[in-house]
């Protein structure tokens, strides 16, 4: 990637052990963050951001740092998407609200060129509230 150029990530996240299957599909521009992507995943779940949440990435833990909050090996906000070196069908987690165990399965699809026209994140698809 040279100069201004960004790509496009094209993620589909669904929450595990529902059935019928509730997903997303979502695009994120590669210098957005995980904290970026932990507020995305908040709106289209519809959830409150009233608990606490983790990224599972490789055997690394990223978070938002919050007082009792779990312990990370980076903070979210500063972990560009760019910088984790996804590779397509590339699968991490996303826990969140750790009474209720809510895991949700995040998977890169594909990478996409940047749409000048459109603002990111964005939701593109999905199925079931």
């Amino acid at each position: 990637m040279t100069g201004n150029a960004h790509q496009v990530y094209q993620f589909r996240v669904y929450v595990r052990g529902i059935s019928p299957v509730m997903w997303r599909r979502l695009l994120f521009r590669d210098d957005q963050t995980l904290a970026d992507m932990h507020h995305a995943l908040q709106i289209v779940f519809n959830w409150t951001d009233e608990f606490l949440h983790r990224f599972l990435i490789r055997g690394r833990i990223y978070a938002l740092p919050r007082v009792g909050g779990a312990e990370c090996t980076q903070a979210a906000q500063d972990v560009p998407l760019q910088s984790l070196g996804l590779r397509v069908n590339e699968r991490f987690v996303y826990e969140y609200n750790f009474f209720d165990e809510w895991q949700i399965e995040v998977r890169l699809e594909k990478w996409l060129s940047l749409d000048v026209t459109k603002s990111y994140p964005l939701c593109i698809g999905g199925k079931r509230a």
